[in-house]
This record gives C-alpha cells, structure tokens and sequence, in this order.
C-alpha cells in the first residue's frame, strides 16, 4: 500500500494484483494488473516516488522489476 498525492495504490493476491483505491470507501477506482503489455503476476512489493512508479513482481522462474511512468 501507498499514498501518492491523496491516491491510495494496493497490491493483492486477488484477481485485481496492483490497482487504485478510493481511500474513504475501499472501492477499486482503476485496475492496473496490466501495465504497458506487462500483466502482474505476484506483485511483492513497490512505491511510487518523484512520478515514477516501482515494482517488483515475483514469478515462479525469474522475478521482474520494471519502472513505468504514471
């Protein structure tokens, strides 16, 4: 979990691995499991910082990091 200018980011286990959340309600503003072609598998953990956002995800084989922007 984490704040980005009064947004709310979540990753899960669920069908929805990395989305936007409304903070007040909890409800899933946008779904972004797939980002640039890239769809998450098991995203472990990331943070968003200076407009780039970081993530690493975890697969069975190999793990992946990417730096896309928002």
């Amino acid at each position: 979990m984490d704040f980005y200018e009064g947004r709310l980011f979540v990753s899960s286990n669920g069908t929805e691995k990395f989305c936007e959340v409304n903070p007040r309600t909890g409800e899933i503003v946008k779904d972004y499991t797939t980002i640039g072609g890239i769809t998450l598998q098991a995203p472990e953990k990331f943070c968003i910082r200076r407009h780039t956002l970081f993530i690493t995800d975890r697969v069975q084989k190999t793990g992946h990091a990417f730096t896309p922007s928002p």
